[in-house]
């Protein structure tokens, strides 16, 4: 019983204290291809999140994100904004500004999302009280092919990094799915995802989602 009370005292700790600093958008809902240059996309996806603690891996729900990818390709790398909306009915917004470069072309890529959080219309406007607010998301992009079909594995490594606290950090693993759509229906690619993450203090949080991209324009 002892035991028991313990772990729902620690599990209360780690929600409390991601409710008071602010929870985060750990979906990537990304590949590692390129757009052309010209080429835009637009992606909408949607995540829900759960935090697991204790050697038992206590379960404890915890809250969704959605969230638009604007993308354009240019002539070395391509460029995104992307804004989420954590908490759908009573949150806030991240917005981050989305770097990325082709180390492996179309297979291996690395991105550099930085960004922070706000509550008003804009970000000039932030009034929430959320102490690391400023990040950035390094991350890693491996996508496979799977055979000869249009289905390709998506794998990502990312850290969140608080630029205010460099000491907390959160650091894990995406694996997914990108089903391309047909050359002559075409229609938008869908990435479904899971994924692991943990923090630096060993608790572990987990979620999944899924996502829709829509790439036109370009050469």
């Amino acid at each position: 019983m002892r035991g028991a009370r313990a772990k729902g005292q620690l599990l209360a700790v780690v929600v409390l204290a991601l409710s008071t600093t602010g929870c985060y958008t750990f979906a990537m809902h990304q590949t590692a291809e390129r757009l052309a240059p010209g080429q835009r996309s637009i992606t909408a996806g949607i995540s829900r999140q759960a935090f697991i603690s204790g050697e038992d891996w206590d379960y404890e729900d915890g809250f969704s994100v959605a969230d638009v990818q604007v993308r354009l390709g240019l002539e070395r790398f391509e460029i995104g904004v992307r804004i989420s909306r954590i908490n759908l009915q009573d949150g806030y917004q991240f917005v981050s500004l989305d770097p990325k470069i082709s180390l492996v072309e179309d297979r291996l890529a690395f991105l550099l999302p930085v960004g922070l959080f706000f509550s008003g219309p804009f970000p000039g406007d932030a009034d929430i009280d959320v102490s690391e607010s400023h990040q950035v998301h390094p991350a890693l992009i491996a996508t496979i092919p799977l055979g000869r079909t249009e289905t390709e594995l998506n794998l990502g490594l990312k850290t969140i990094v608080l630029l205010d606290t460099p000491e907390e950090y959160f650091t894990g693993l995406n694996l997914g799915l990108v089903m391309t759509p047909d050359e002559v229906e075409g229609g938008p690619a869908v990435l479904p995802e899971i994924g692991m993450f943990t923090d630096s203090h060993g608790n572990y949080y987990f979620h999944w989602g899924m996502a829709l991209s829509f790439a036109f324009g370009g050469p």
